[in-house]
């Protein structure tokens, strides 16, 4: 259990922690994640510009994401999983009373990788979510991912759009996100 009080994510029959070799892939995947969120996230005739620098920010930082990475899933409060074919990845940070779902990368973005690994991580969480009483969160810019996400978080699931963001939340108890 985290400080939080909050339980911590489940294992996960089928997916596993990154090893060395899937932080290696998982940080080449990081230039193309940022292209494809900022695409959808800044408006205007900077978006262009905006998105060469945080992609090339993401390309120096490589060997960071590397180390990252590899020990985000022993750290207590986080849990990192990765696909069985090792193609897709997801992160599961602990916050009061929730998990949030961040950093879900894939080899090739469309090509159903991070849906076959959401299709194995669902019925844990979910379980874990109604027995626990932990709300999970889940936030993107991309409205494809925002879509996906709420389909796979079931009818229950609440979504608002909050800044450049897409909030999507799923509570044990049916209460609908806060108002901002």
């Amino acid at each position: 259990m985290t400080p939080f009080a909050t339980p911590d994510p489940p294992d996960v029959e089928g997916l596993r922690s990154p090893t060395l070799a899937d932080a290696r892939r998982i940080a080449s995947w990081a230039p193309e994640a940022s292209r494809m969120e900022l695409n959808h996230g800044h408006p205007g005739r900077f978006r262009r510009a905006w998105l060469h620098v945080c992609v090339a920010a993401r390309t120096v930082t490589a060997p960071v994401h590397v180390i990252v990475w590899l020990f985000i899933g022993r750290l207590p409060g986080h849990r990192a999983y990765v696909s069985p074919d090792g193609d897709a990845t997801i992160t599961l940070f602990v916050r009061r009373n929730r998990w949030l779902l961040a950093n879900h990368y894939c080899a090739n973005p469309g090509h159903g990788q991070g849906r076959r690994l959401r299709a194995l991580l669902k019925p844990a969480l979910i379980d874990v979510t109604r027995r626990q009483h932990v709300t999970i969160t889940a936030t993107t810019r991309v409205p494809a991912l925002r879509d996906a996400y709420m389909h796979d978080l079931g009818p229950n699931a609440t979504c608002q759009r909050r800044s450049q963001y897409w909030i999507i939340e799923l509570s044990p108890t049916g209460n609908p996100l806060p108002q901002a």
